[in-house]
């Protein structure tokens, strides 16, 4: 019989007074063991969120890559749960005291921060270790400029209409205001997502990234485009292959319908010269081995924005001549 198995027949065989006093020993080692634990010191690691601050004027800290620094911390289990869960959201203040230069880098040492930090956690708490070392970034004259607005937006046309073309933005720059650093190599700005369906223009609001602000008042309005699609049908010329000389051969019918999808401003530019249709055969060779004088036909030159063409006929008899002795 293994252990768990004499323990559960012994524990069946107590009477109730027995198990409830079996069950009291079970609860007061819990809690004892709990005390002891919680009581006894221990290591943790803490996420302190930062603050930087340039105390002069017309600066701004840029590339900051830390947001939060990590703390260890020895202190006793109950220190540790009540900075889990009571002091989350205190900041540390990084702050540049010195005449600091425009478009320079700052690098600050974090145990700099270590009597701010110690006030955070509390006297009974001791920070063993600060990481990072060192906090890395650089300071900014804030200025304001004029950059390009670009549209950002999806589209819901159905499988009937199209954009024509990328929605153009009027007024199309826009001021902002933020860091040198920033703004001196943005190519520019988008607006917050929009929908484009059946209507042809909306106001827009520019979104503009942390640390920049918009600060322009016009009204931003987009404008576009929108065509359907439709079937044509263009009457285009069989052509010869480049390998076979001019009079050697015709084609009966010389010219054939191509069907296509187009939308309909695109059709309007679209003329039987932008279309280019040969048979598959290059050579008189080939033309004589088709069966029955037909030979089957390709279009070789496609357009920009035409889709799901066909031909008819799809192919065309022919006819070789012979040159004159």
């Amino acid at each position: 019989m293994g252990l768990f198995q004499r323990l559960r027949h012994r524990i069946k065989h107590l009477n109730r007074r027995d198990l409830r006093a079996l069950l009291v020993c079970i609860l007061i080692s819990a809690t004892i063991w709990s005390l002891r634990t919680l009581t006894e010191d221990s290591t943790d690691v803490l996420q302190v969120p930062l603050a930087y601050v340039i105390e002069a004027e017309g600066l701004q800290p840029v590339g900051i890559r830390n947001r939060f620094i990590e703390i260890e911390v020895k202190a006793s289990g109950f220190g540790i749960i009540g900075q889990r869960y009571f002091r989350r959201d205190r900041e540390a203040e990084v702050r540049v005291t010195d005449a600091a230069t425009a478009e320079e880098r700052v690098s600050i040492p974090t145990s700099n921060l270590r009597d701010q930090l110690r006030n955070l956690v509390g006297a009974d708490r001791d920070i063993v270790k600060i990481r990072p070392d060192t906090l890395h970034f650089f300071v900014s004259r804030t200025i304001e400029k004029e950059i390009p607005l670009f549209a950002r937006f999806s589209e819901d046309l159905g499988e009937f209409a199209y954009l024509r073309d990328t929605p153009t933005i009027t007024p199309a720059n826009i001021r902002v205001k933020g860091p040198r650093l920033i703004l001196d190599t943005l190519s520019g700005i988008f607006t917050k997502p929009f929908e484009i369906n059946g209507a042809e223009r909306a106001t827009v609001n520019p979104m503009a990234p942390e640390p920049l602000e918009v600060i322009d008042n016009r009204v931003f309005e987009a404008v576009w485009s929108i065509d359907r699609w439709s079937t044509t049908t263009i009457k285009v010329p069989v052509l010869l292959p480049q390998t076979i000389e001019s009079g050697m051969l015709t084609f009966l019918p010389d010219s054939v319908e191509v069907s296509f999808i187009a939308g309909t401003s695109r059709q309007e530019q679209l003329s039987a010269d932008d279309f280019r249709v040969i048979p598959v055969a290059n050579t008189l060779h080939e033309f004589a081995l088709e069966s029955r004088h037909k030979v089957s036909l390709k279009i070789d030159s496609i357009p920009n924005g035409v889709r799901d063409l066909s031909l008819t006929p799809g192919r065309v008899e022919f006819l070789i001549y012979r040159k004159a002795e």
